[in-house]
């Protein structure tokens, strides 16, 4: 049976990464459409090296759709795609989330973080790159600040500062 594609995302190139957003729930057409527009970005930018997926609500995955995803993501490990940074909110169910993500990028045998904050993103993809310089440009960084539906680093500190005193 075929069904309408779930879960939305929206895609942007900055320099080596490939930022995403990613909200689901997914089922496996959602999944489909995913990686084609990931495939899309890879041939039209071949220096990509590395993935800051930015999971925003619910984002998870029906069987199906992480069978094909931990497929999907060893093929784009073959074409050097093989960093992934995971940027998540403290929202309700995000552990949920952060389980099935860990065992699906567990299997993909990708290299990952789970991160709650940019500047952990960036001191772990610059180990990774070898490159100790390695800042995200301020297009990357406000995309991703307005995809948490935050204005700044500043407003991002004081969210995860509320969620550690709680």
């Amino acid at each position: 049976m075929k069904f309408f594609p779930h879960g939305d995302t929206e895609i942007l190139s900055v320099e080596k990464t490939l930022l995403i957003r990613a909200t689901g729930p997914f089922n496996r057409e959602g999944i489909v459409e995913y990686f084609k527009k990931i495939l899309d970005f890879k041939s039209e930018n071949k220096k990509v090296v590395a993935k800051v997926l930015v999971l925003d609500g619910l984002a998870l995955l029906t069987p199906d759709a992480e069978a094909l995803i931990v497929e999907k993501i060893q093929e784009l490990k073959i074409q050097g795609l093989n960093m992934i940074a995971v940027l998540t909110r403290e929202v309700p169910g995000v552990n949920v989330v952060k389980a099935q993500f860990s065992g699906v990028l567990n299997r993909s045998n990708v290299s990952h973080i789970f991160a709650n904050s940019l500047p952990d993103i960036e001191f772990w993809l610059a180990g990774q790159l070898g490159d100790t310089e390695y800042v995200m440009s301020d297009l990357a960084k406000n995309t991703i600040y307005k995809w948490m539906g935050l204005d700044s680093e500043v407003e991002m500190k004081q969210s995860f500062l509320k969620i550690v005193k709680n």
